[in-house]
């Protein structure tokens, strides 16, 4: 893996020393950036990433590799070279910050987020929360109006700015 992306041992190490988790979603956004300054960006790579821009992650990749007219490995391969992670890693995650953008409206429950923002089912969207974020979704919920909901969001937001800017040159 330190073949390919320079760095990635350093950042698996500062990230399990790093118990804060806004830390650890800015060293990932910091490194995930190096990594696109890098690289110079594919076509069709620039149209997927737009295609699950604008589906809020839910862009189904055989459909996705159809309608860029490449084989769904072909896309894979196209997307960890020129963005570092798989388009279905990509999607999780643009649908991850949907459920985030979702959940600032009080007046939504967490299982319509789960249902709006794409996911099977509630349990789904929960595992998925966790995984991303290291909090549950009742934690992130309690804490909407703190620092913590703030900087979460907006190192979200920054980092996807930024790729979709990039990637929509």
């Amino acid at each position: 893996m330190e073949d390919v992306y320079p760095g990635v041992k350093s950042i698996e190490e500062q990230l399990r020393n790093t118990p804060d988790h806004i830390k650890k979603l800015t060293l990932v956004e910091n490194f995930l950036l190096t990594l696109i300054d890098k690289k110079e960006p594919n076509e069709y790579v620039k149209k997927a990433i737009n295609k699950i821009i604008i589906s809020n992650g839910k862009s189904h990749i055989s459909n996705l590799s159809k309608s860029i007219g490449y084989s769904q490995k072909q896309l894979e391969r196209l997307f960890k070279t020129h963005v570092g992670i798989s388009p279905k890693q990509f999607s999780k995650i643009t649908q991850f910050q949907n459920s985030i953008r979702l959940m600032r409206n009080k007046n939504i429950s967490s299982v319509d987020v789960a249902l709006t923002a794409g996911y099977f089912d509630q349990a789904h969207f929960n595992h998925t929360f966790k995984a991303f974020s290291g909090m549950n979704v009742k934690e992130y919920s309690s804490s909407t109006h703190s620092t913590l909901n703030k900087k979460m969001t907006t190192v979200l937001g920054k980092c996807f700015t930024n790729c979709s800017t990039y990637f929509q040159h």
